[in-house]
């Protein structure tokens, strides 16, 4: 792929608590495309997209928008497969609610390997911790009883190498990548924030001082060029891209508090930019 169209696409992650403008912005993208005949790619993990296409498009669906709503890995393949052939440029591929994707890479990964839900094998892994504490004569209260069960329930009952490997393969490569480094298209994620307790703070540095992260695989802001915030405010629809040390939004200025009310983010991230919502390649 040439650099120049490397450089003008836009790779985005949008972190938003429930109600705060990610859904709605979709929709709202796809009606400000319709008269440049570009198209948005949309797949998803949750049933809030229909609630947005009632209350934003009269509960019609945009005819640019082509939404899936995923049951099985195999329909994240079919979808990144028909993305390559049908979206180019200017037009969008969308993952929507990251976290729940990638929650979801897991439980069809134990379904494959171990036949039984993610939850049935966290259930059985606990039993057996408690079966060895019993059988070993431990104190059931004891620090060796409690190192007993972290060990069996550690990494979510998953073996670091031979399970979690697979898993971000299939999740990265296979989905994010795949779609980042050989499409033509824009890409944009959606998320939601993970609250950071104590003793997970200390892990991720630069979100500490705001207590809170972008739900997901832990590389997923990593992979995007622009982290964008959507957030209402006195009921008013605003974003961000300032995130102090957070910040990431390539060779543009970092703001905070800009409205966008009525349309989508991008349409006001790009007028605030002095850029256009197609053709700046």
């Amino acid at each position: 792929m040439a650099l120049d169209l490397q450089l003008y696409r836009r790779v985005v992650l949008n972190a938003a608590a429930p109600g705060a403008g990610k859904t709605s912005s979709i929709v709202m993208l796809a009606k400000e495309l319709q008269k440049y005949d570009k198209k948005i790619k949309v797949i998803d993990r949750d049933r809030g997209f229909a609630d947005a296409i009632r209350e934003f498009n009269d509960g019609k669906m945009p005819e640019n928008l082509d939404y899936t709503f995923v049951r099985s890995w195999d329909d994240i393949d079919y979808a990144v497969a028909d993305a390559g052939q049908t979206l180019g440029v200017d037009d969008w591929f969308v993952t929507e609610h990251a976290g729940r994707i990638w929650e979801f890479a897991r439980e069809q990964y134990v379904q494959r390997m171990y036949g039984k839900s993610h939850a049935q094998l966290l259930n059985d892994a606990r039993k057996s911790a408690e079966d060895t504490i019993e059988q070993a004569g431990v104190d059931p209260l004891s620090k060796d009883a409690d190192a007993i069960r972290r060990k069996a329930l550690g990494y979510s009952g998953l073996d670091g190498r031979l399970d979690w490997v697979p898993i971000k393969s299939s999740h990265n490569n296979d989905l994010y990548e795949k779609m980042i480094f050989d499409g033509e298209m824009h890409i944009l994620t959606t998320t939601t924030w993970n609250p950071l307790d104590p003793q997970s703070a200390d892990q991720w540095p630069e979100w500490k001082m705001w207590g809170r992260r972008p739900q997901g695989e832990k590389e997923q802001v990593a992979r995007h060029s622009t982290l964008i915030g959507t957030y209402k405010r006195d009921g008013e629809y605003m974003w961000r891209t300032d995130f102090g040390d957070a910040s990431k939004d390539r060779g543009r200025e970092h703001v905070k508090d800009v409205p966008f009310t009525g349309r989508s983010w991008l349409s006001s991230y790009v007028e605030y930019h002095g850029e256009e919502l197609v053709g700046n390649g």
